[in-house]
């Protein structure tokens, strides 16, 4: 199965959906990126194109709103960014830790470590702080500011002057651990890194799985007619659960009508299925897998993604006419190397516009698959809540997607610059067509004008006289004498008497 694509269907499709997809399973479930550890929470709210991040600090009751830039030049993964409390601004740096896969969070003279965290309940906010803050993200034991004046009232935001500074943090109570996880055992996490193998070996993607969980996986471009990265990623645990990525796949059908005199043609391609679940059943196995009894146990629409989409759609004004899409999760189960598994999709199906004539019917198609996950059948839904997860833990690596997106737009612009450049220099040949061509040309429409020219003439009663200035001029043919004075001057008549005395005027005949 695989395919040509229609290059400003697909474009525009993709450009809509890539915010989308770099998360997509945790943009379904409305999951916001939320890292916490020391006392402290970052909850990150935003990605813009130029590798501005823009979220909420939460620390000792309360909330501030800070705004970061990835900064290119730095050798690691590094964000510079500030906050405000009440009229005061503070920075802080932001980094990922190579070895544990935690954000080190620095502002101030402290350091805080940061982990991935599910989204929790509202936190608990307090009451609003006073009207002039110091940096509430400082130690206890920040040094004093020299330049300070001399009465300058202690600082109601650090710590050591605050009057619950006793009272137990909410934000840092211990998460509880979903049902299928066993708090009494150690969990131990590695920070799986895909490298984007047409940028150079890049990392551009990381995911937080097991440790003991066998990871593969890489980010390729597609053509330049398509140009979007596309991610395959597989994490394998011992009892062979999975979470799995994949690109996304374009089809064509293609129907030609019996033309008479002429053999017929059996339809070429895939056609659109009726059922996008049923089809994702019946797609064989992989070369090397050993996949028996597999079956379809759902297919149900997920309407708070189409939701999701058409909402981005009416933002962007990216929704192609005459395209369609639904959003799906298709359930299946099946049997490999004697175990029964049981697996869940997450998918958009897009339908583009037919191209239909009195030849041809042409279908276009595309699923974007947003996730994959498998167990076995007995835990499946017991395991489900840490494969959500491990999927929904993926992330673009900032210095990657910036320039990734540079990268993509450059590419649009060159193809554009591409096809004006190939329109121009078909306008420079259009007046290099050679004399033998214009003449040979000439031939073959001959006939046939002369044909044409008589059928109208017949219609309308005219036909061609031969003017004194040797140009042809059409008139009616229901006169014998026509005299012109060579002037644009004409007389009718069928009476020769009526001939112009006028000397200038001269009888003309019926062109040869």
């Amino acid at each position: 199965m695989f395919c040509g694509y229609r290059k400003a269907c697909i474009v525009a499709l993709l450009g809509l959906l890539t915010s989308l997809f770099v998360s997509a399973y945790s943009r379904a479930e409305n999951v916001k990126e939320i890292y916490a550890g020391d006392g402290m929470t970052v909850i990150v709210k935003a990605w813009s194109d130029n590798g501005t991040v823009t979220g909420d600090i939460q620390r000792g009751g309360k909330t501030f709103a800070f705004t970061g830039n990835v900064d290119e030049n730095a050798d690691d993964e590094v964000i510079n960014g500030t906050f405000k409390a009440g009229n005061e601004t503070f920075t802080f740096k932001a980094r990922t830790d190579e070895d544990t896969g935690a954000i080190l969070f620095t502002t101030g003279n402290k350091t805080y470590k940061l982990l991935p965290q599910e989204p929790a309940a509202k936190p608990d906010v307090r009451p609003d702080a006073p009207n002039r803050p110091g940096n509430p993200l400082d130690a206890p034991d920040a040094p004093k500011n020299p330049l300070d004046e001399p009465n300058t009232p202690p600082n109601p935001l650090n710590p050591l002057d605050q009057p619950v500074k006793n009272v137990p943090n909410p934000l840092e109570e211990k998460p509880q651990p979903p049902a299928s996880v066993d708090a009494s055992k150690r969990i131990e996490l590695k920070l799986a890194k895909f490298p984007d193998r047409d940028m150079g070996g890049v990392i551009a993607k990381t995911m937080l799985v097991p440790a003991d969980w066998k990871v593969e996986g890489f980010v390729a471009w597609g053509p330049a007619d398509n140009p979007f990265p596309q991610t395959t990623i597989t994490a394998t645990g011992p009892d062979g659960s999975q979470v799995m990525f994949v690109p996304s796949v374009t089809l064509n059908y293609l129907e030609v009508n019996p033309v008479p005199g002429f053999p017929g043609q059996p339809p070429q391609g895939i056609k659109p299925p009726e059922s996008i679940g049923q089809w994702i059943a019946s797609i064989p196995p992989q070369a090397g897998r050993q996949i028996t009894d597999k079956r379809l146990v759902d297919d149900r629409r997920d309407l708070a993604t189409e939701k999701s989409l058409d909402e981005m759609d009416r933002a962007t004004g990216g929704m192609n006419q005459g395209m369609t899409r639904t959003c799906h999760v298709v359930t299946l189960t099946y049997t490999e190397n004697g175990t029964k598994f049981r697996e869940e999709i997450g998918l958009a199906y897009v339908k583009y516009m037919p191209i239909v004539n009195q030849n041809i019917r042409s279908d276009m198609w595309s699923v974007f698959v947003f996730y994959g996950i498998r167990a076995p059948a007995d835990k499946f839904e017991q395991t489900r809540p840490m494969l959500q997860r491990i999927a929904s833990s993926v992330r673009d690596v900032p210095k990657w997607w910036v320039r990734m997106m540079q990268v993509r737009s450059e590419i649009i612009a060159k193809r554009h610059r591409d096809a004006m450049a190939g329109i121009k220099a078909a306008g420079a040949l259009y007046d290099q067509m050679s004399d033998d061509q214009y003449n040979n040309w000439k031939k073959t429409q001959a006939s046939s004008d002369i044909r044409q020219k008589d059928t109208i003439d017949g219609i309308y009663e005219r036909q061609d006289y031969k003017d004194l200035d040797g140009s042809n001029v059409n008139m009616t043919f229901h006169y014998k004498h026509v005299y012109s004075n060579g002037q644009g001057g004409y007389i009718l008549t069928n009476n020769s008497l009526d001939a112009p005395q006028d000397g200038n005027y001269k009888e003309i005949e019926p062109a040869k």
